[in-house]
């Protein structure tokens, strides 16, 4: 038994990425999961023209893309691909912003890093999100 719970446990830290003592967190476009899995390999990509509001929620279940309610505060960063330099989208601190102010200041190829302003109580695995 003590087998089989280890080995369930080493598979969904695999497959999932989890961090112990840590909330999973993901990105949500319009109130829906950017990832397709909670795969370590996943990756988001999203188009120039994408409009809608970006947020950030704790994960619920896995395997219907729940998510809490409650948002979780982010800052926004932008890895240029031009230069690999990554540079601040704003100051500010947001519950949730239009992805179309984010996306003017992007390029083809460019990343957006969702940065989480508290550390500690949360992990985000999926944070980049590549504009195409």
């Amino acid at each position: 038994m003590f087998a089989l719970c280890f080995g369930l446990l080493c598979t969904a830290k695999a497959q999932f990425d989890v961090v112990p003592g840590k909330s999973c967190s993901v990105i949500l476009l319009n109130h829906q999961w950017l990832i397709n899995s909670y795969q370590k390999d996943e990756k988001i990509r999203l188009s120039k023209n994408s409009k809608g509001l970006i947020s950030v929620h704790e994960t619920g279940d896995l395997t219907t893309k729940a998510y809490k309610e409650t948002p979780i505060a982010f800052k926004v960063g932008i890895l240029k691909r031009a230069d690999n330099t990554m540079t601040s989208f704003s100051d500010k601190t947001f519950n949730e912003i239009e992805v179309n102010e984010i996306l003017k200041k992007c390029e083809l190829g460019d990343k957006i890093i969702i940065l989480l302003a508290k550390d500690g109580q949360y992990s985000l695995p999926h944070h980049q999100i590549e504009v195409i």
